[in-house]
């Protein structure tokens, strides 16, 4: 978007005084009117996003009427995307479909052991401990490459954040603002809290 980098720059650039996290969510706060500003034309992305669901729809109705017309499945088949199987496989039925949502959200949050009472100390200490140097390695400074390495595995798609900026956001503009979000970010894992 032309514009967008340089507004984050100039924002970015004037000073604010006070603790890492509250100089980052005040520049945050004031860069809202520039990006939203900047984020005008693409608001009738709404609009576009509206047609197609009408044309989706209408394409779905034309089948339901001439279910066997080879031109109707095609035009349903340009306004979906396939559900592909995590063996490679795309699913077909709604069954299928289903399925494959649920499992995909299974490996994602997991399964809760209900046997589970507590844990046993005995069987604790008869399986693979950490050793010395392992130890360490846990407690030691988070780095600069795991901060953007954990960035990047957000998903772009994700919910906004408290301060009204997703993930997408913040990996579009890590050149410019990179410096006081590690600064952030390794304060609060030294420090383990955040100051205002």
């Amino acid at each position: 978007m032309e514009g967008f980098n340089e507004a984050i720059e100039k924002n970015w650039r004037e000073p604010i005084n006070g603790r890492p996290v509250y100089v980052i969510w005040k520049k945050l706060q004031r860069l809202q009117p520039s990006v939203r500003k900047l984020s005008k034309p693409l608001a009738s992305i709404n609009i576009q996003l509206e047609r197609a669901r009408t044309e989706l729809r209408r394409a779905q109705q034309d089948l339901m009427q001439d279910i066997m017309n080879p031109q109707n499945i095609e035009k349903v088949k340009e306004c979906t995307k396939d559900v592909i199987k995590g063996d490679g496989i795309i699913a077909k039925s709604q069954t299928d479909i289903e399925q494959e949502v649920l499992e995909h959200y299974d490996r994602l949050m997991g399964k809760a052991d209900n046997k589970l009472k507590g844990i046993d100390i005995t069987i604790m200490r008869d399986v693979s401990q950490l050793n010395n140097d392992q130890r360490d390695n846990l407690i030691q400074p988070v780095t600069k490459k795991e901060v953007y390495d954990a960035l990047k595995d957000i998903g772009d798609l994700k919910g906004l954040g408290m301060d009204g900026y997703g993930a997408k956001f913040f990996k579009a503009t890590w050149s410019i603002i990179k410096h006081g979000l590690i600064y952030v970010v390794q304060e609060f894992f030294m420090k383990q809290r955040i100051k205002r």
